[in-house]
């Protein structure tokens, strides 16, 4: 497992630095998307500088420093709800904004996904030509489902473990047995 992979799994928080890096990576084909899935990337939090900063360039895009609604006002109805009751922001994954020419002639253009967390609810979105383009959103009942998956998946691999762990003791015992039968006939 590559050094910055390994460190960003351990602290459970990622950097814009390390998002960078990994984009550029990603985009200059150092890293395939396969070298980052050993991240459990649904669980990565931002560091709180970057969740101000964040912050503040949605609320930029919805609103004049006035508070005044913009004309060009990127989003809907619940993405603006969200916001309004913003909790935390997470960093979901990368999207390759590429269409079939492009990626069949072998180039990407990863982008970050970020989830923007309110108490109503949840939105996913990346940044295509200085907009935030909205890609997902969901209520406070797919936070508890999409929490509940998280718990779910971790159960599932620990049972996993514990099955795998548990066949290759019976499996042993089986061919220890094996053995000594044979053995015995000889």
């Amino acid at each position: 497992m590559d050094k910055l992979i390994e460190e960003i799994k351990n602290s459970g928080v990622i950097t814009e630095q390390q998002i960078n890096l990994i984009k550029r990576r990603l985009n200059h084909k150092k890293y395939t998307y396969f070298d980052i899935q050993d991240l459990d990337l649904t669980d990565l939090k931002i560091t709180p500088e970057q969740t101000k900063k964040g912050l503040d360039w949605l609320m930029n895009k919805w609103k004049t420093p006035r508070g005044i609604e913009r004309k060009n006002n990127p989003f809907g109805y619940r993405e603006e709800s969200i916001l309004e009751t913003f909790k935390e922001f997470r960093f979901n994954s990368f999207h390759d904004n590429v269409n079939y020419t492009q990626s069949q002639m072998g180039m990407h253009n990863y982008q970050p996904i970020y989830d923007v967390i309110g108490e109503d609810g949840i939105f996913q979105y990346y940044v295509e030509l200085g907009l935030p383009k909205i890609i997902g959103w969901g209520d406070n009942t797919d936070i508890k489902e999409f929490e509940q998956t998280i718990e779910l998946a971790e159960l599932k691999a620990l049972s996993t473990v514990s099955l795998e762990r548990e066949l290759n003791d019976k499996e042993f015992k089986r061919m220890k047995e094996l053995r000594d039968k044979l053995l015995e006939v000889e």
